[in-house]
């Protein structure tokens, strides 16, 4: 299993360990409960000197570190102390200071090493059992990363990375036994991040900074480890019963970045109100969705014809999902992307629209498809995937909605197409479909004419666009709408509005 952000921060949690809870554990036990724990994630731990009186034990120089194809993830705490509390838990503190260290080589790369500072404060962790599951929890009032150089093949490139947080809680949980379910929940009041570079390329000076802030962080996650997972075989993690799935969401979040190479100077800014992210992985296969709220993006350069690019938007949103398992029936599969209430800068219309022609309305365009696909292999096997000619066949696919408003020219469209497999396609390579696919357009000849009004479509293109919309579309039931049915028959046959193409 490759080493992740993700990973490593659910070892730091089980490192950096409060719920106070009826439990009897002693911090010995506890000690090795967490080093298993790290082990799920395929973390080693070492451990320079230990003292144990049974009611406190003191861990000093211990290291987690992760090895996995040319990278090395290392983290040095140089105290850990456990101590029995009067509830049957244990009570962990830690050094205030620590650090850690990232490697990464290849053949063509070289070597790189980036050191890490960690500063903690007011820390206060618990490890625990009860009813058979054991859980580690921590609060923090302050926690600070910083990073200063980047060696390169052991030469020192100046960096500045600092990355601060306040107000953190957290808490995991899974069975005694490190199989079963499991539990996570990660908590951040605001988050702040800064960041410095300055270099040379090609014989000019470059320089680039950046920093930003995030409020009202919360991560989630959820899943299953059955007893004997491998995590780091995707076979086993896929068709074994393992589960994972998570959210992360922000409550408001921003980023300014500047930068710097010869004459080029600029800026870039981007905001959101709020922002969420979800995630699961399993025997269903893969599948993400995302989306934020009130988005506000601005580009600035010195070199750009126009002084600034703005974009903004009301909302934006994508999900996807995938199937990877072979099966004997066929799957679901969903892609989506949406972006709503686009407004650009008024310096982008006054360069293409200076005496505003096309409506300045909000733009939009939501593209919504999902379906059923045959998984004949398994998609993570490199092995199985070499084996089949084709590891995947399409058999349904539902366009559930297809809309673009834009400078007052509405497009929206529903259909559905079937795909037979055992038959070759009339148009080439692939499956036969079957289907249709129903299309209404409001507003399209006005803007032809309005673009064709500003010189930016020649007359002869807008009169193959007219010809064109007049071969597969017929008159709406309102001025300037138009109606298109283009169907796909059994016999091969291409139809719009009943006529004929193909």
């Amino acid at each position: 299993m490759k080493p992740s952000i993700y990973s490593t921060s659910a070892v730091l949690a089980a490192v950096l360990a409060s719920t106070p809870v009826q439990a009897e554990i002693t911090p010995s036990e506890a000690w090795e409960m967490l080093t298993k724990y790290a082990k799920i994630y395929e973390y080693d731990v070492s451990v320079g000197a230990i003292s144990d009186n049974g009611q406190s034990m003191t861990l000093s120089d211990v290291v987690f570190s992760n090895t996995n194809e040319g990278a090395t993830i290392s983290e040095t705490i140089p105290k850990i102390d456990l101590s029995q509390a009067d509830n049957g838990a244990v009570l962990m503190t830690v050094s205030p200071e620590m650090s850690a260290e990232m490697k990464f080589s290849s053949a063509t790369d070289g070597s790189t090493t980036i050191p890490v500072n960690i500063a903690l404060d007011g820390f206060e962790g618990t490890l625990d059992k009860i009813d058979g599951q054991f859980s580690v929890s921590y609060t923090i009032s302050g926690a600070t990363l910083t990073i200063s150089e980047f060696l390169v093949d052991g030469v020192s490139a100046p960096v500045s990375v600092n990355l601060s947080l306040n107000d953190a809680t957290a808490l995991a949980s899974i069975d005694e036994n490190f199989d079963g379910a499991f539990v996570s929940d990660f908590s951040v009041a605001a988050l702040d991040f800064t960041g410095n570079f300055i270099g040379e390329k090609d014989g000019e000076p470059t320089a680039m900074s950046g920093a930003g802030r995030y409020q009202g962080l919360v991560a989630k996650s959820q899943g299953n480890f059955p007893a004997g997972t491998n995590m780091s075989d995707p076979k086993a993690f896929f068709t074994n019963g393992v589960s994972m799935a998570g959210d992360i969401s922000h409550q408001g979040g921003s980023f300014e970045m500047s930068f710097k190479e010869g004459v080029d100077d600029g800026r870039a800014q981007f905001s959101s109100d709020s922002g969420a992210m979800t995630f699961s992985m399993g025997q269903d296969g893969v599948a993400f969705g995302g989306s934020n709220a009130n988005v506000k993006t601005a580009v600035l350069s010195t070199t750009m014809p126009i002084p600034s690019i703005a974009l903004n938007a009301e909302s934006t949103n994508f999900g996807f999902k995938i199937p990877l398992v072979k099966s004997d029936s066929l799957s679901d599969f969903i892609t989506s992307i949406g972006l709503n209430g686009l407004t650009v800068s008024e310096g982008i219309w006054g360069i293409i629209d200076p005496s505003k022609v096309l409506s300045r309305d909000p733009a939009n365009l939501v593209i919504d498809l999902s379906g059923k696909v045959a998984i004949l292999a398994n998609l993570f096997d490199d092995a199985e995937m070499v084996k089949v000619a084709e590891p995947a066949q399409l058999h349904r696919l539902d366009v559930n909605e297809i809309r673009l408003n834009i400078a007052g020219a509405d497009l929206t469209g529903t259909g559905a197409f079937t795909f037979d497999n055992d038959q070759p396609s009339p148009f080439g390579e692939g499956p036969k479909p079957t289907g249709a696919l129903d299309l209404a357009l409001t507003g399209g000849n006005t803007l032809i004419e309005n673009l064709v009004g500003l010189g930016l479509l020649p007359e002869d293109q807008a009169m193959a666009g007219r010809m064109m919309l007049g071969l597969f579309a017929t008159p709406g039931e309102g001025p300037d709408s138009l109606t298109s049915k283009i169907e796909i028959t059994e016999e091969g046959g291409i139809l719009a509005n009943g006529q004929r193409l193909q």
